[in-house]
């Protein structure tokens, strides 16, 4: 059974700050990863469509939604049962399947990703008996509540990074109030350094360089890759020199310290690194905390974040203590960076075991 013989599906519009600046009213617009951009009085749904799913059309990384009350969609798909198919299949089973089904769909030959209306409605259903359904519904909703608690435990570590708390008043410095141009350097990424491109390229003979990509997780890395060349141009490598990795999409902002090693990165990140004719001693790793804010103000607020690197480097000015205090401040945080980095391995390793496979 296709999907569309059970379900309708809406694709969502597009809702600007505008019309909600304007608009009255205490309905939620959800969009992307079922985030609240606002409030208004129109609904995409009435009430006898509910409970409905809601999935992001764009950038879906396996996350669907069950919607109970009244709410509109931005750039945000809705699913909801067509007249006398709520009895035929239990909503939270098609939650999970269509989490693996989908993100099949878009690591599919065509390199879909955008889950349009013509893609979606098409995929096969496979509707077993309800003790079948309930064990699905059961096994997967327990990795959920632990990727959950994962993620909670995460966002507490970044408001305590996000702060000011742990960092006392500095006693000196080498300068206030400096350009970071004058600081810092990048290295932006190799367009076309795509997975398929570093599978036909892996066993090239020659130095081999670790392939970082937008992601700051421990998945950031997609191999190594010898340098060659790629679209005409030598492969941009960076080596033996110490970096902060920093996201340039999705988790826009978001920076990784890289100790002194080979790496090369694809077009999502850009590396971040001391000038040679830096006046000042830099930590990098007291960089990435004390002005970790900064970092994510310059991302763009939309369902698929952009990092905004020229204006960074255009606008941001900092207070660089002495480099003793900035290793202190590094070596305070050491131990929570240290936890972060765990429960991002665990959430990465929970995240790749659920969308292997269908969970039976």
């Amino acid at each position: 059974m296709k999907l569309k013989d059970i379900f309708y599906i809406n694709q969502g519009h597009q809702i600007t700050d505008e019309e909600i600046y304007n608009s009255l009213g205490r309905i939620p617009i959800y969009t992307g990863n079922n985030d609240i951009k606002g409030y208004w009085n129109k609904s995409i749904v009435s009430e006898k469509d509910l409970p409905c799913l809601t999935y992001p059309t764009k950038g879906f990384s396996g996350n669907l939604f069950i919607q109970d009350s009244l709410f509109d969609a931005n750039n945000t798909a809705v699913l909801y049962f067509k007249e006398g198919k709520k009895d035929l299949v239990k909503l939270e089973y098609i939650k999970y399947l269509l989490r693996h089904k989908f993100l099949k769909a878009m690591t599919s030959k065509e390199n879909i990703s955008y889950l349009n209306r013509e893609i979606v409605e098409e995929i096969d259903i496979e509707i077993p008996n309800d003790e079948i359904q309930n064990h699905v519904i059961e096994i997967n909703s327990k990795y959920e509540k632990n990727l959950k608690s994962i993620e909670q435990n995460m966002q507490k570590i970044d408001k305590i990074l996000c702060s000011q708390e742990l960092i006392e008043y500095y006693k000196t410095f080498q300068k206030k109030n400096e350009p970071i141009k004058n600081i810092l350097d990048y290295l932006s990424g190799n367009s076309g350094l795509t997975e398929e491109f570093i599978y036909r390229n892996l066993q090239k003979t020659g130095i081999k360089y670790k392939i970082l990509s937008s992601s700051t997780e421990d998945n950031t890395n997609m191999g190594s890759i010898s340098q060659i060349t790629i679209k005409g141009k030598k492969l941009k490598v960076f080596e033996n020199k110490e970096g902060l990795l920093v996201t340039r999409n999705g988790k826009a902002g978001h920076t990784k310290f890289l100790q002194k090693g080979k790496y090369t990165i694809n077009d999502h990140a850009y590396i971040l690194y001391v000038k040679k004719e830096c006046k000042y001693k830099i930590n990098l790793q007291w960089l990435a905390i004390a002005y970790r804010k900064t970092f994510l103000e310059y991302s763009s607020n939309s369902d698929n974040g952009t990092w905004n690197m020229t204006g960074f480097f255009e606008h941001t000015y900092i207070d660089i203590p002495s480099i003793e205090e900035q290793n202190f401040i590094a070596k305070k945080y050491e131990k929570l960076i240290s936890l972060q980095e765990t429960l991002i391995r665990a959430q990465n390793n929970l995240k790749n075991l659920i969308n292997k496979d269908f969970i039976l």
